[in-house]
């Protein structure tokens, strides 16, 4: 199955390499459990940890 990874982060296809690195963080803090209490994260921090 093909996993796009642009639109996990949420960013265009011409992004930057500091563009990913900001839009990683962006959404691994969105996304963190410790923010989410209640929530399993697990599945959804696992898809941005590979899209980095």
């Amino acid at each position: 199955m093909f996993k796009d990874y642009y639109a996990i982060l949420e960013i265009g296809n011409d992004a930057t390499s500091e563009e990913i690195k900001s839009a990683f963080k962006k959404q691994a803090l969105n996304w963190h459990p410790d923010r989410n209490p209640g929530v399993d994260t697990t599945s959804k921090m696992q898809v941005i940890n590979e899209a980095r």
